[in-house]
């Protein structure tokens, strides 16, 4: 299917105007800008962490996971991506001090230190994530606890990324 410049710019116009994710890659694409687009994920995060009932976290890690893959759809360097994962992974890290965590974001937390690892490992950011994750887990941030269970999956997964290269 082949359109006339005049159909295009009909069918980019109703993109634009029916669709805020469409409107939001267009703004984008036009203006490319990581920085800024990062920060609007996290404006997201923070609004999803704020969910809580009586002491207890509602936050979805769907939902929280979505913003990384949805931050990864839009071109963005491997480093931006890391660079959000980490930030998140800090954000779960200190909110658990305030906050309990229902099992599935606790274990969604640890499949996200999984995850990242394993994709900065994949895109030469390995040594500045391993660097960042190392610093947060010896920060007096969220509970002693979850920072030891966060340094165990670090060890899990670096050890299993080790057998993987043999």
């Amino acid at each position: 299917m082949t359109f006339t410049s005049e159909q295009l710019v009909e069918v980019i116009m109703n993109a634009y105007g029916s669709s805020k994710e469409a409107r939001d890659y267009f703004e984008f694409f036009l203006n490319p800008d990581p920085e800024r687009l990062m920060e609007k994920k996290l404006a997201v995060l923070d609004k999803e962490m704020r969910r809580t009932k009586w002491g207890m976290s509602k936050a979805r890690i769907s939902i929280i996971k979505g913003l990384v893959k949805d931050y990864a759809s839009y071109g963005v360097s491997a480093g931006h991506v890391v660079e959000l994962m980490l930030r998140i992974i800090n954000t779960l890290i200190t909110e658990y001090r305030y906050v309990n965590y229902p099992e599935t974001l606790l274990k969604g937390t640890q499949r996200l230190v999984r995850d990242c690892i394993e994709y900065a490992a994949a895109n030469d950011q390995l040594s500045g994530a391993l660097e960042s994750l190392n610093a947060m887990v010896r920060a007096d941030i969220g509970t002693p606890n979850f920072r030891r269970t966060v340094a165990q999956v670090m060890a899990t997964t670096i050890e299993e990324l080790g057998a993987k290269l043999k």
